[in-house]
């Protein structure tokens, strides 16, 4: 595995969807939009559509009008305290509106992923 200049591992497109389509639906990520020339980050529900995932939204809602047709980037990562080791994946896509539900679906137009594995020599910490 390749890795970044930080020493994280650099996961492929292919790998980033596996990872992706393992979550569990229902599970939280985070989605990344402008809010009145700001960038915003909020924590959504997702479910696994595709290539992308559908973002849980209320009709009509602020989060919902700030997704449609803008560009936005959904994040999702795990970690597992134990081990060490974890994930994160990130889909950039124009938001678009899920036909016949609630909902914005996020394309993975573009996917990046990296992994992040136990340091050498860090210590870990007992559970009392």
């Amino acid at each position: 595995m390749n890795t970044d200049g930080d020493g994280l591992g650099v996961l492929g497109h292919a790998e980033c969807l596996a990872l992706l389509r393992a979550a569990p639906d229902g599970r939280t990520g985070r989605i990344v939009f402008t809010d009145h020339a700001l960038p915003a980050v909020e924590p959504v529900a997702f479910a696994v559509d595709g290539d992308g995932v559908i973002v849980r939204t209320v009709p009509g809602s602020r989060l919902e009008r700030a997704l449609l047709g803008a560009v936005v980037a959904f994040q999702v990562d795990e970690y597992d305290a134990a081990s060490d080791d974890g994930w994160t994946v990130t889909l950039v896509g124009l938001g678009g509106a899920v036909p016949g539900r609630p909902g914005v679906r996020v394309p993975g137009e573009h996917v990046t992923g990296r992994r992040f594995a136990p340091v050498a020599g860090r210590p870990r910490e007992e559970a009392s």
